[in-house]
Formats: C-alpha cells, sequence, structure tokens
C-alpha cells in the first residue's frame, strides 16, 4: 500500500496551519510527503523545498489558469498515487475533497478556524460549500476541541470528526527560563501577521493607554509576524497615530522564533475571534515565557496556570490587567511550563495521532 501522503494547502505564509504542516512533513518518517500549495510566494515554499520536501505551488487566483491548475493538480494525485489527501483550510479542503473523490482518493479535512461567524460576512458562501461538502472527506481534523464543537453545532458529521492539537518541537525551542534582555525592560512580544484577525487596532490602544497611564514605563513590545515591517503603510501610520513608536520595535520575520522568545519576558495576544489552537502560546510556554492571551479558542487550555487569560475586551481594563500581571511575573516565571508543553502538546504526540489517521485508510 502507497506510503504517501499529498497534502493539500491554501497556502505557504508564514501563519499557524502552516508551521504545523512544516512539522508534519519535515518530522515525520513514516510516509513519504507531498505538498501542494494553491497560491505562489509563500514562506515556507523554499523553507520546504531546502528541507527536500517535494513542493508544488499553483496558482488557483489566476482565472486564466485555473484549468490548467485543475488538470495539474490531478495528474499529481493520479501518478504519486497517494493513502491520503491531506487538505489544510477552507479552499483546500473543497477543491481536495472534489477532485480527489473524482479519482477514489482517501480525502481528510483540517479545519482550524474557531470562530465561522467573524469571517460569515466575507465569505459566506464558502463556508457554505464547505458545510454542504462536509460528508464527503473521511475524516475531519480539527486543531482544538473549540473548533470540533462549532463544527457539530453549525451540522457537520459528529462521527467524523476528530481533535488533534498542534505541537511544538520542543528540541528546536529550546528552555529559555534564565534569558535576559539587556534593555532592562520589561519586553513583552507580540507575534502575528498583518490582519483584522490580530486586532493591531486595540494592541496600539492598548500600549498608547500605558503610555499615558505612567503606571508602569519600562515596558516595550516586539513584533514579529506576516507583512509586519516599516514598509507596511497602514501599520505605520497606526503607530504614528497612537505615537507609540518608541514603546516598539517589529523585527524581521524568521523561522528561528527561539531567537525572538529568548528576547521577551512574555508573549501577549489580543485576537477577538479566529485563534484555534495558537502555536505563539505553546511555543512561548516551551521555552518558559508565560502568556497572557484572550480567551478565544483553546487558549485556556494551552495556558492553564502557566499564564493568565482575560475576558474583556475593553483596552482600559486590559491594559491595567497586564499592568498588574507584569507587577506579578515573578510568579509565573519560576512556574516550569515547559515540562508542562512537552507532556501534553509534543510535535511527537501531535505526529503519532496523525499517523494513526493516516494508517485506518
Amino acid at each position: 500500500m502507497s506510503k504517501k501522503i499529498i497534502h493539500i494547502i491554501t497556502g505557504l505564509k508564514s501563519g499557524g496551519a502552516e508551521k504545523n504542516l512544516f512539522n508534519l512533513v519535515t518530522k515525520d518518517n513514516s510516509f513519504e510527503h507531498i505538498v501542494i500549495s494553491l497560491t505562489k510566494y509563500g514562506f515556507y515554499e523554499d523553507v520546504l523545498k531546502k528541507k527536500n520536501i517535494e513542493t508544488h505551488t499553483l496558482n488557483f487566483k489566476s482565472p486564466i489558469l485555473i484549468i490548467p491548475n485543475i488538470f495539474f493538480l490531478m495528474c499529481i494525485l493520479i501518478i504519486k498515487k497517494p493513502r491520503v489527501v491531506q487538505t489544510w483550510m477552507f479552499h483546500a479542503d473543497i477543491i481536495g475533497v472534489v477532485f480527489g473523490k473524482i479519482l477514489f482518493k482517501k480525502v481528510i479535512w483540517n479545519i482550524r478556524h474557531s470562530d465561522f461567524e467573524n469571517i460569515v460576512f466575507k465569505h459566506s458562501l464558502l463556508l457554505k460549500i464547505h458545510r454542504a461538502l462536509s460528508f464527503m472527506p473521511n475524516k475531519i481534523i480539527c486543531c482544538a476541541d473549540s473548533i470540533k464543537k462549532i463544527c457539530i453545532e453549525r451540522g457537520y458529521n459528529e462521527r467524523k470528526i476528530h481533535t488533534i492539537f498542534n505541537g511544538v518541537d520542543t528540541y528546536e525551542i529550546k528552555d529559555l527560563k534564565n534569558s535576559k534582555n539587556n534593555k532592562g525592560k520589561i519586553t513583552i512580544g507580540f507575534v502575528g501577521r498583518w490582519s483584522h484577525q490580530k486586532n493591531f487596532l486595540f494592541l496600539f490602544k492598548l500600549i498608547h493607554y500605558i503610555k499615558n497611564s505612567k503606571k508602569i514605563n519600562n515596558i516595550r513590545f516586539l513584533l514579529i509576524g506576516e507583512n509586519l515591517s516599516y514598509q507596511n503603510k497602514h501599520l505605520v501610520k497606526l503607530i504614528d497615530k497612537f505615537n507609540v513608536s518608541s514603546q516598539i520595535k517589529i523585527l524581521k520575520k524568521t523561522s528561528n522564533m527561539e531567537r525572538f522568545y529568548s528576547k521577551c519576558d512574555f508573549t501577549f495576544s489580543c485576537s477577538f475571534y479566529g485563534e484555534g489552537f495558537p502555536n505563539v502560546l505553546l511555543e512561548s510556554l516551551a521555552c518558559n515565557k508565560p502568556c497572557f492571551a484572550f480567551d478565544s479558542g483553546d487558549a485556556k487550555l494551552i495556558v492553564n496556570k502557566y499564564g493568565q487569560i482575560y475576558k474583556s475586551r475593553n483596552y482600559k481594563i486590559v491594559s491595567n490587567l497586564l499592568i498588574n500581571f507584569i507587577e506579578d511575573l515573578n510568579r509565573y516565571r519560576n512556574l516550569n511550563s515547559r515540562k508542562y508543553i512537552i507532556n501534553n502538546f509534543s510535535v511527537q504526540n501531535m505526529l503519532n495521532n496523525y499517523n494513526l489517521f493516516w494508517n485506518e485508510q
């Protein structure tokens, strides 16, 4: 029987789904993995190729190229004879299950978005199609219990849906419990691509409020993520509007996140929707760096006692909670969050669970 898995993903930009796909295909030795991206020019495209993972990028955004792209996709599915077609994210789920089933392939979906309601306006037709086709995949994997619950509530087949939590590579991510920054400041890490979901407006309001409150002066925020740079005019406009340039520093995107976390005292997340099982929280805790995060997706399950979860959407209230968290930071620093992550959310745990599903097919 074939030992090949073909992964179809919407894109290979820097994000949680892409990082977990990367971890799976580069760490797993049980199957040969082939990656097909439906769009071009993603951060992980070059990274996967450097790891000698067969990677193909299509261009489904171009109407002219849709027919040639479909032909190429079907040729790969026929020639490679995969045991399973594993799809990632809504567009890839739909395209993968339609053409996979035409060719009599086993298809497993991977759903990673925890809050459908906030994307209905923009993608309502996409979600309706996705739900209508949800009887077709052999299995549906969710990366969080919160996502599984939402899918069932929206009419997806409960018997097909299973949860596999994201995993972090604790060999790659080191214990940084005793790392110190050299600026004598409390340094707060913020990881996220430039998007409405990551709530940058709230972030800058919060920083501006803390700055003007003068309750705490020695803080800075380190920002890193897709399209976060001083060439992003919209980002720079927000920074200038709230006059917080001296409180933040934008770092160049890197695959070596350990270096980023080594500069941080803790990480901060303010996404009010769309987070399933945030990798940034896993990575931060694996480095023994506490987390201060909004109660979205499975954040509460991840953070546990190794940080603080907040529910308020008022930046003034959250600012004061954050200040209190900083004042109590030493208590969280003394906890061993790394051991907790290794025992519960390792890459190996994730690999073992995926292998169980792939071997069943």
